[in-house]
């Protein structure tokens, strides 16, 4: 269930660093969220997506999660691969 307004997009997209992050946090702080990443993850299929807060891997995720919680941050912020993969392209 999507907890935004209607037309509301929870992504921000950069095409010139093809990196997906939804709230700013330090780039030092967070992996890089890129196309070939996700790519690459969804091409494993193993139910992994990313946290769009600290950008690290999440595992057990459903291809098409939304808001589902962090092990490393705790933030409802993890999407599956394949929902990520909707966002980019």
């Amino acid at each position: 269930m999507n907890n935004t307004p209607h037309g509301e997009n929870p992504f921000s997209y950069h095409q010139e660093q093809t990196t997906v992050c939804e709230t700013p946090t330090p780039k030092a702080k967070r992996k890089a969220i890129t196309i070939q990443r996700v790519i690459d993850m969804c091409e494993r299929d193993e139910y992994e997506g990313i946290c769009l807060a600290c950008g690290e891997d999440a595992f057990d995720v459903e291809p098409d999660a939304r808001k589902y919680e962090c092990d490393s941050c705790g933030k409802e912020k993890v999407y599956g691969c394949q929902e990520l993969i909707m966002v980019l392209c």
